[in-house]
C-alpha cells in the first residue's frame, strides 16, 4: 500500500510551493507600495472617444508628431 501512494504523489503534478510562496509575497510588497494590478483595481472601459479627421491632425500637431510615429502609438495603419 505505502508503494501505491508513493508511485501516486509522484505522478501527480509537483507544485513550487515556494514559488507560489514568493509570488503571493511580491504581490503584498507591490500592493503596500500603492502598486495597482488587475487584481487589486477595477478598470472600468469606456468607449473611445469620437474625434473628428481635423481633430487628430490638430492633435498630431501640437504633440510634434509625424504621421508615422502618431499612427505608432495609435496602433493603426499611417493612412
Amino acid at each position: 500500500m505505502a508503494r501505491r501512494s508513493s508511485s501516486r504523489r509522484r505522478s501527480a503534478k509537483s507544485r513550487d510551493i515556494f514559488g507560489e510562496i514568493m509570488e503571493g509575497v511580491s504581490a503584498l510588497e507591490a500592493a503596500r507600495r500603492g502598486k495597482l494590478t488587475l487584481r487589486s483595481h477595477v478598470v472600468d472601459f469606456k468607449p473611445a472617444p469620437e474625434l473628428t479627421s481635423q481633430e487628430l491632425v490638430r492633435l498630431r500637431e501640437r504633440l510634434n508628431l509625424s504621421r508615422g510615429v502618431f499612427a505608432a502609438y495609435l496602433r493603426t495603419n499611417v493612412r
